[in-house]
């Protein structure tokens, strides 16, 4: 077997069909559209069962099914007669080995071909006139998913904005340029007063602008450092001695959504204690050398509390307790379909507290204990779903509010008494303050079900109160509104797993562990 480029004479006899091969259904119908091939192809192959769908094409549906189907076709039909192999994926290097390493195929004289979309041509330019290239002190940041799940704020948040603001106040701007990959570059200009930042948008990958394209790849090219959250396809094809530092949204307990082995994708992780170093390993198909231990660089956020940010929202309120609430995701909208684990259920939209009658009833405990609840929905979280306004000391923060002060949750977290949360990766920074947590679990069998965790007993992993019940949490509130930190015993066992440490250094740790 070899892999060559797909060439469009190869299409040159009109009686030969194609397998596609890939995760890549928005380069098959670029394909299709391209060449006018939608007739030719037989189906999609991928190993991503949760792509085995149908795609639709010009009216055509075309099939999908697994590797399998590879070795089928090879054993009982000529490929250099009747059809072709193209592989339609960004990472067709990874698909081509994935293909290869099956032994009965390894010494057949085929040609495996590789497509390169419109934008992967373009970045395949760049790369090759950069090649020779010496890097340049550049690092280069980027946050959220896929520009095709954009969602506003979300381009310059988390892990990386932390890390970002950690180098600006040290002074690292001075000797490297810093560089942002978002959306709307215009929207940061107050960010680059500051000297050595640059924001580009990622739409310049492939806008036809010269100007802007040379400016985007330039920094991609020869950037030493490359920080993400999410999305890491842009850095796809760096040479080997860029480093590229996945940083993602934290460490929680859901199980990932689908499987793709990254050893090759990126060089670093990072994580909170021991106990994600070999699960995130496990989850992401990493090797145990590329995983860091430093902490997550938003938790520093918790330790730098913005007063100011939390008064906004509980105003003129006496409060002796200050809880946040901040459940997880369970419907999403249309754009994220894919992550949707289940319909909301109830009146409320909120677990446990699943009726406007209830609501009252833990309103009316707040109240007497001088308590307030602070609730911050999961940026995700279908919004239309959720209805907790109205309630003297239940406080809905809105993500379009936090958007407007430029606050991250975590800069208000730190002023909180308690948190309540299920299984979001919050509890887990918040867990680096040794503060009192209630974890909701009346949906879990359910959570199993659908997205799954990755800690098997679940219960054994949570650092704080299980919530079953709607009287559970009032007791878990009566509990904190008294002072009472009655899982603190268990909370101390279980810290040292996931949080190896308990100050506002990470930033400063995975810097000096990079060589930065």
């Amino acid at each position: 077997m070899k892999l060559v480029p797909f060439n469009e004479k190869q299409l040159e006899n009109d009686n030969l069909r194609i397998i596609a091969i890939g995760r890549g259904s928005r380069d098959l119908k670029e394909f299709c559209v391209r060449f006018d091939a939608v007739d030719r192809i037989i189906m999609m192959l991928n190993d991503n069962i949760r792509e085995h769908k149908d795609i639709e094409i010009e009216g055509r549906r075309i099939g999908t099914g697994d590797f399998s189907w590879f070795s089928y076709y090879i054993d009982y039909n000529d490929p250099l007669k009747d059809y072709i192999c193209v592989i339609m994926d960004d990472y067709y290097k990874e698909v081509y080995e994935v293909l290869n390493s099956e032994q009965s195929l390894v010494k057949r004289d085929i040609n495996i071909y590789y497509y390169l979309n419109y934008e992967n041509e373009i970045e395949y330019e760049y790369r090759e006139s950069y090649k020779e290239s010496e890097l340049e002190d550049i690092i280069v940041f980027r946050s959220g998913p896929h520009p095709s799940q954009y969602m506003k704020g979300m381009d310059f948040d988390d892990n990386a904005r932390a890390l970002f603001e950690h180098m600006l106040s040290t002074g690292l701007n001075e000797k490297y340029e810093l560089v942002w990959i978002v959306k709307e570059p215009s929207e940061f200009e107050r960010f680059e007063r500051n000297k050595g930042v640059r924001f580009l948008s990622y739409e310049w990958a492939h806008d036809g602008v010269k100007e802007e394209m040379d400016a985007y790849y330039h920094a991609i090219c020869c950037a030493r450092f490359i920080f993400f959250t999410d999305a890491y396809g842009f850095a796809r094809n760096c040479r080997e001695d860029q480093v590229r530092v996945q940083l993602w949204h934290g460490c929680g307990y859901k199980s990932r959504v689908n499987y793709t082995r990254c050893e090759h994708r990126y060089e670093k992780m990072v994580v909170t204690g021991s106990a994600y170093k070999e699960i995130h390993a496990r989850l992401f198909g990493l090797r145990d050398d590329q995983m860091i231990v430093t902490g997550c660089p938003k938790e520093d956020w918790l330790f730098h509390q913005s007063e100011q940010g939390v008064e906004h929202f509980i105003k003129s309120k006496k409060a002796s307790k200050i809880i946040f609430w901040l459940p997880t995701f369970r419907e999403t909208g249309e754009h994220l379909s894919n992550l949707n684990e289940y319909s909301v259920k109830g009146d409320t939209g909120l677990p446990v507290a699943d009726t406007h009658v209830k609501l009252e009833k833990l309103n009316e405990l707040l109240i007497k204990q001088s308590a307030v609840i602070v609730v911050k929905l999961h940026p995700y979280q279908k919004r239309d779903k959720v209805k907790c306004e109205g309630y003297s000391n239940i406080i809905l923060v809105e993500n379009e509010e936090l958007r407007g002060l430029d606050l991250h949750i975590n800069k208000l977290l730190g002023c909180a008494d308690a948190l309540i949360s299920d299984y979001s990766s919050v509890s887990i920074d918040y867990l680096i303050l040794n503060r009192p947590i209630g974890f909701l679990l009346d949906d879990a069998k359910d959570y199993a079900g659908s997205r799954g965790f990755i800690f098997e007993p679940l219960t054994d992993y949570l650092p704080g109160a299980e919530l079953y019940t709607f009287e559970d949490m009032l007791r878990f509130v009566e509990e904190i509104s008294s002072g009472i930190d009655s899982s603190y015993d268990k909370r101390q066992k279980i810290k040292e797993q996931l949080q190896a440490f308990d100050d506002d250094r990470s930033c400063e740790r995975l810097i000096k562990e990079l060589g930065i």
